[in-house]
């Protein structure tokens, strides 16, 4: 009998061993959490600081659903804007690294024409310290420089119209001699949700007696028997570009030539008429 107890238990442990050895069930530590959108929302609300939110994105793996409109959502919900960057630059883990897709090489510069081509926009410039472009919000003009995207500030535009004897024109007026964003970039890049139909690049002229920029937009004269009228931009105000759409939605607008040192700016169209907004800068 003791014998056939003995040969028993060597039977069982033999058993065991071999279902280690097989890769059985072992004790493990408890997986770590995944982070998603959700789980920064919970952490948000619940009342957690902005560095112990930050140094969870870091220590922990994470699959975070960066579109504009999710990241627009969580913006709304009171997410700072170092935490939506940090859910930006963090990496993929697990299936969903694998599934995505390999980032677009930059294009390649442009054949020398005598002058510097214009800045192609590299990696490491979609995810600098201003926020890859797929953040940018879509209301927004930005200007490429160097490595960060500054935004240009919209400016309140004016109309005015001048009537005269059987004559009208009409000028857009724009407050101030000089705007307040200078570049020196001659072919300057710029980033916008608008298409260059929508936001003219024009050149402003200075006003002629009041501290103030100029655009004309409409002209007419008037007879007894008929009159015409003209409304819009006018051709020789407009700056030529290049544009290229990408993937995320934005234009990457360059201006055709070299711009002269002047006064710029992009303004937003409704049908022929001005929209009542200007992104302006100067050239120095």
């Amino acid at each position: 009998m003791r014998t056939s107890i003995y040969v028993w238990r060597t039977l069982g442990a033999v058993l065991v061993l071999a279902g280690l050895l097989a890769g059985g069930p072992a004790p493990t530590a408890m997986a770590q959490e995944v982070l998603n959108n959700e789980s920064i929302l919970s952490m948000v609300k619940g009342g957690l600081s902005e560095a112990v939110v930050l140094a969870r994105i870091r220590s922990s793996p994470a699959n975070f659903d960066t579109s504009t409109n999710s990241l627009l959502a969580l913006k709304k919900a009171g997410v700072s804007d170092k935490v939506i960057e940090a859910m930006v630059s963090a990496p993929r883990s697990g299936a969903a690294a694998a599934a995505a897709p390999a980032p677009a090489p930059a294009p390649a510069p442009a054949p020398s024409t005598g002058s510097a081509p214009a800045p192609s926009v590299s990696a490491g410039a979609r995810t600098s310290a201003g926020g890859a472009a797929a953040t940018l919000p879509r209301d927004s003009i930005y200007h490429l420089n160097g490595a960060k995207y500054t935004e240009l500030q919209p400016q309140v535009i004016e109309i005015e119209m001048n009537m005269a004897f059987f004559s009208q024109k009409s000028e857009v007026v724009l407050g101030g001699g000089k705007a307040e964003y200078r570049i020196t970039d001659k072919q300057p890049q710029f980033y916008s949700y608008y298409a260059p139909t929508e936001a003219l690049l024009v050149k402003l002229k200075p006003g002629d007696k009041k501290n103030d920029r100029n655009l004309k937009m409409g002209s007419g004269g008037y007879h007894p028997f008929g009159g015409t009228s003209r409304q819009g931009v006018r051709s020789e105000d407009r700056i030529a570009v290049k544009s290229e759409r990408e993937a995320n939605g934005f234009y990457r607008i360059t201006p055709t030539s070299p711009l002269p040192t002047g006064e710029y700016g992009f303004i937003v169209l409704s049908g022929t008429s001005a929209g009542g907004r200007m992104f302006d800068f100067g050239v120095d």
